[in-house]
């Protein structure tokens, strides 16, 4: 036998070997891949189950960890040909046969390893919290239009962005004209452009809650607050500031002088690209605050005016035509009294309504507003108001019981609906949820109620604008618990939801009413060492 012989020989040797192996332990290699399998695939479900209890807290998912699960799909979906090839049973040839139980025998061995990789992961860290970011919900910039008038403000306003030489802006106009959302507008456009690596969005409002100011700026920068103390979060809060090289911090609404170094917010002279936006209704607040430049937002022009109330109503002709600069004359330029005016009267199509709505405007009586044009703003909400059907001015109603910038759970709104009644025509718990989050959409279109910083809250644009309502209430502070007295309810006879909240070791009993502790404003987030009895919804609820 010659040496090209004994190679053929010997390759045969090894062919037959290996085919006999694999035909061999046919059986044996199926079995097994479909216990890998099944292995796998409960440690591959047990892992998205994992993913997704952490994607329902809305953290992002570790990047090998999807790359596991994908690779999990894969190798089962494999396996399941193969398995299907082996349901063919004697009808395979040999070779075949060879072909399915090798690849039963190599996917077994891939499903068994990557099986063992999932088992090893740590439960805790397949999802993480990126760093909180306010973009996408400060810039839900509803109703935002781009008149020439704020093109221009927007335009300086981000030139001083800019500007390394300027850390502290303020905008500031009357109450209704807009710069909630001009500064919103300005922080869309800075993340468009990249000018900053972190945004923060806080509303201060005329009564500040200090501690919830200092809470929100911490949630926003992922830092935690646990600690009671003032200074000590003002401490955590100036070292985490000190971290960041461009921050945009947007302090909306400030009635008065704050004491920013005070909550906090400080930057040193090496974070340049660090800077403060804030929004008043008083220059001088905003000059006491140190900005270096201060923007006015001004009325909207004659025409800008108009078209706003023409894009909102749609196309006018004859007498409502003629009637429609006159109306719009009576809204000030002030863009919310042209919302609420036009949402109030679009669709109408009797004239008569048209023009008691002018006569109502013409008739206004002022009301005591800081820095706003009270006819304007008060009449155009009033008349909005007046035009709702009865559900939504209810609803609004029960809105206006929160303090200001307070996030209204709209599922509260149907216990509260449900409890005085108001949902005559809905028998069924279903039915009410529909008809309130149906009204509530139609108070957002009518610009009476904006959405709210968590998902399924509003909150209620006519406190924010000062526009108020006002009802009667009790309130009652005690060491101990509160002992009330059996005649307190004989004044009450209309009494209809009574919610009690927050409860702790002590008991406290009000009312939401003006936004302002002292008078029992129950809505507001009081310490949770308090009971907030909420006693609003009865008769009696007057539109001042």
């Amino acid at each position: 036998m010659n040496f090209l012989d004994k190679i053929e020989d010997k390759i045969f040797d090894w062919v037959l070997a290996a085919l006999g192996c694999y035909l061999i332990r046919y059986k044996s290699n199926v079995d097994n891949l479909k216990t890998q399998v099944k292995e796998l695939r409960g440690a591959r479900d047990r892992l998205q189950r994992i993913v997704d209890t952490d994607r329902g807290n809305l953290m992002k998912i570790e990047d090998d960890v999807k790359r596991r699960l994908t690779e999990s799909d894969d190798i089962i979906a494999v396996a399941g040909i193969i398995l299907e090839d082996d349901k063919k049973g004697w009808w395979l040839n040999i070779m075949s046969r060879y072909q399915v139980s090798k690849r039963a025998d190599k996917a077994a061995l891939e499903a068994k390893n990557l099986k063992n990789e999932i088992l090893k992961i740590d439960g805790n860290s397949v999802g993480y919290h990126e760093p909180t970011q306010v973009v996408e919900t400060a810039t839900s910039n509803r109703g935002y239009e781009v008149f020439e008038s704020r093109r221009l403000i927007l335009t300086d306003v981000l030139k001083a962005l800019e500007n390394p030489d300027i850390t502290r802006i303020g905008v500031y106009g009357m109450g209704g004209i807009g710069k909630t959302m001009l500064v919103k507008e300005v922080l869309k456009q800075a993340e468009k452009g990249k000018l900053f690596d972190k945004y923060l969005f806080l509303v201060v409002s005329n009564d500040p809650d200090l501690k919830r100011i200092q809470r929100e700026i911490a949630e926003q920068l992922d830092l935690e607050l646990a600690v009671e103390s003032e200074l000590v979060r003002a401490d955590k809060l100036r070292e985490r500031l000190k971290q960041e090289n461009r921050v945009l911090i947007i302090l909306d609404d400030i009635w008065k002088y704050l004491d920013l170094e005070a909550l906090g917010i400080f930057f040193g002279d090496d974070q340049k690209g660090c800077k403060l936006l804030l929004t008043s209704r008083l220059q001088n607040t905003l000059r006491d605050m140190g900005t270096q430049k201060q923007f006015p937002v001004e009325v909207l022009s004659g025409n800008e005016a108009i078209s706003l109330f023409e894009k909102i109503v749609g196309y006018l002709a004859g007498e409502f035509k003629s009637k429609m600069p006159q109306i719009v004359k009576e809204c000030a330029g002030l863009p919310i009294a042209i919302t609420t005016v036009a949402n109030a009267l679009k669709n109408r199509k009797n004239i008569g309504v048209w023009k008691y709505a002018l006569n109502q405007l013409k008739k206004s009586r002022p009301i005591e507003i800081v820095g706003t044009d009270e006819k304007a703003v008060y009449e155009s909400i009033k008349l909005s108001y007046d035009f709702l059907p009865d559900e939504e001015k209810s609803l609004l109603l029960l809105c206006s019981l929160h303090g200001e910038d307070y996030d209204i759970m709209i599922e509260d709104l149907l216990k509260y609906a449900v409890g005085w009644d108001l949902l005559k025509n809905d028998h069924k718990i279903e039915d009410a949820r529909s008809t309130v989050h149906k009204s509530v959409e139609g108070l957002k279109d009518s610009c009476l109620l904006l959405d709210g910083k968590n998902n399924g809250t509003v909150k209620c644009m006519t406190q924010k604008e000062g526009f108020s309502f006002r009802q009667k209430g009790f309130r009652k502070e005690s060491k101990d618990t509160v002992a009330i007295p059996d005649s307190f309810f004989e004044g009450l006879k209309d009494l209809k939801v009574l919610k009690l909240s927050e409860a702790g070791k002590l008991m406290y009993s009000g009312y939401a009413g003006s936004g302002n502790e002292e008078d029992g404003d129950g809505a507001k987030q009081m310490s949770k060492a308090y009971t907030t009895m909420v006693l609003a919804l009865y008769a009696g609820i007057l539109l001042v």
